[in-house]
């Protein structure tokens, strides 16, 4: 396994004239993209296009699904969705993966990458159990009448699952632009997801990152540090629930996990000028047609 792993963590970084697709199932992958590192923790994904200079590496033991996709496999794959039966089906011409494809094949010749980041810590128990994976294996494996029609089916679950927001943020990605924009990405994505309550150890632990790096990546592009941006987005979550519930302000900073009612208070006023009671009076009757 030494020997495996030394020839192919030293191979050189390579072309292909497919897409690649790279699915991390277990432990983690260094994906080097046109000369820089980045690390792909269980859960994630990236989808390259044919113009990507990259290797992959390993530092731990990891498990790694790959799929190659020829651009006239692909195009005809997506492009069924035209003249698909169902309302549903026709909907992946909405997702971010669809129209990177699109794009790439319209317009060929970027460095460009989608990168995925898992919405959830269950996606992954989710992925793994999918059964798609395993059938399209066997229908490759082992071939018989009907195993075409059994790869695509399994194919376009797979992709259906990637393109689902509920699953996966999407973040096309050229190589040109600032290497930390991709991490502060997912940073975001992270926080808004649990609505800013990531302790720092939490998104280091996800990420594969620093704690103290991962709050110098926020200040560069936010100013802020990484407390007051997590803050942010959980006074964002309460602004909203205001708005579209009737639970108590007391309530809502509960579910926040404010337990100082103080701090809560002062920090929604800083962001809004006002305090929650007043924001919910105010924004409530704009809706209702009400002069204030």
């Amino acid at each position: 396994m030494k020997t495996h792993n030394s020839f192919f963590n030293g191979r050189a970084a390579h072309f292909h004239d497919h897409y690649e697709f790279l699915l991390v199932l277990e432990g983690m992958l260094i994906h080097q993209i046109e000369g820089k590192n980045y690390l792909y923790p269980a859960g994630s994904c990236c989808l390259i296009n044919r113009n990507i200079l990259h290797k992959e590496t390993f530092k731990t033991t990891s498990k790694i699904c790959f799929f190659g996709f020829s651009a006239r496999f692909i195009a005809g794959l997506l492009h069924s969705a035209d003249d698909a039966y169902f309302t549903q089906e026709r909907a992946i011409k909405n997702s971010e993966l669809y129209q990177f494809i699109m794009e790439d094949l319209k317009n060929p010749g970027k460095k460009v990458y989608l990168d995925f980041l898992p919405t959830g810590d269950n996606v992954m128990k989710t992925l793994q159990k999918c059964r798609n994976i395993r059938l399209l294996m066997d229908a490759m494996m082992f071939p018989k009448f009907g195993a075409t029609y059994q790869i695509n089916g399994a194919l376009c679950d797979i992709i259906s699952f990637l393109a689902d927001k509920r699953n996966f943020h999407c973040t096309t990605v050229e190589v040109s632009n600032d290497s930390d924009h991709l991490l502060f990405q997912r940073i975001s994505h992270l926080l808004e997801d649990e609505n800013g309550r990531l302790s720092r150890q939490d998104l280091s632990k996800r990420l594969n990152y620093s704690g103290d790096y991962i709050n110098r990546i926020v200040h560069k592009y936010t100013g802020m540090c990484l407390h007051d941006y997590s803050m942010d987005f959980a006074i964002r979550k309460a602004a909203s629930d205001l708005l579209s519930t009737d639970d108590s302000i007391a309530e809502i900073g509960a579910r926040l996990q404010f337990s100082n009612r103080t701090y809560f208070y002062q920090i929604f006023k800083d962001k809004y000028g006002m305090t929650p009671k007043e924001y919910r009076n105010i924004h409530r009757n704009e809706e209702n047609g009400t002069q204030v």
